[in-house]
């Protein structure tokens, strides 16, 4: 019976201390991540034939991005987007002689500080048309005729 109260002893002391009290286990101080956020842009060939051209997704002070559609789609990371703040993806389907297309993308509070599939801009090729949608996309989805 003594060997039983000690094991179990043993037990709640070696719970307490691998879980902890619970009684120190937030920060003082909330941990500031800043209020950039990082931008997931997605382009995939959704669309019967592969793409005439080279596509092209530009974003001011990013520069432009040529997804590679070998495999039907790729997908980059705009990191340091300021947060509040709506930025426009300029989207050349087919490369810069098939139309512009504007993408405007609001950078909110609760997007994920380092990027996520929930919060990510989807750019499509379709065989009849080109589309942006997703979380982020001011007035979603943009719907352009091919």
């Amino acid at each position: 019976m003594r060997s039983t109260l000690i094991i179990g002893a043993g037990i709640a002391a070696l719970a307490v201390v691998a879980f902890g009290s619970g009684l120190a286990s937030k920060p003082a101080h909330p941990v500031d991540r800043g209020s950039a956020k990082v931008l997931r842009v997605s382009v995939f060939n959704e669309s019967a034939s592969p793409v005439s051209g080279r596509p092209e997704v530009w974003l001011r002070g990013a520069g432009s991005w040529y997804p590679n559609l070998e495999y039907g789609g790729d997908v980059e990371n705009f990191p340091g987007r300021e947060e509040g703040t709506t930025d426009t993806l300029y989207f050349y389907p087919e490369g810069r002689e098939t139309p512009e297309i504007q993408v405007p993308a609001r950078i909110t509070p609760d997007m994920c500080p380092d990027g996520c599939v929930r919060d990510m801009v989807h750019l499509e090729i379709w065989d009849d048309r080109y589309e942006a949608w997703g979380a982020t996309v001011v007035d979603a989805p943009i719907r352009i005729g091919r």
